[in-house]
């Protein structure tokens, strides 16, 4: 089987623009804390989020256009290649998928910059508007993560009925 991948080619690694981003995000949350309070800075950190998963998921949906829990999890492979994210597969099945990172480089660089809760609101909380915009009728849990002080980030996606 050949590996899909779907991301833009960039001359830029994905670790680099992440990079950029994390920079780019502080400020911009800084600035609407300080302007319009933590709440408005936290509910617009929501809206960009929400709206990034979404367009992301667009671009998988294009070579996965009725995408299955197996495919979900070729997909987290493609996003976590070289290296950026150390997966390990509990379960997969046709209802069910769970599975941990034990290594996630965009959670080392949150913390390189002393920024781990930018990263749960902007990378962690992605996870769940990405996989719902891929799949409607999916429930995510996402019990534990590296930025939260675990050794591991749990996730478990189940398909509900239709």
């Amino acid at each position: 089987m050949t590996e899909k991948t779907v991301l833009p080619e960039s001359t830029v690694s994905q670790l680099e623009r992440i990079s950029i981003e994390i920079d780019l995000v502080a400020s911009f949350v800084d600035l609407i804390t300080k302007r319009y309070g933590s709440d408005a800075a936290h509910d617009l950190l929501k809206e960009v989020v929400n709206d990034a998963a979404a367009k992301s998921a667009a671009l998988f949906l294009i070579q996965y256009p009725n995408p299955t829990l197996h495919d979900l999890y070729e997909i987290w492979k493609i996003l976590g290649g070289d290296g950026r994210l150390d997966i390990v597969l509990d379960d997969l099945t046709e209802k069910s998928l769970k599975f941990r990172v034990l290594q996630c480089k965009y959670a080392e660089m949150y913390q390189s910059k002393g920024k781990e809760t930018l990263g749960i609101a902007f990378s962690c909380k992605r996870d769940e508007p990405f996989a719902k915009a891929l799949m409607p009728n999916i429930t995510v849990q996402q019990s534990k993560t590296i930025p939260e002080g675990n050794a591991y980030c749990a996730f478990e996606y189940t398909l509900e009925e239709v």
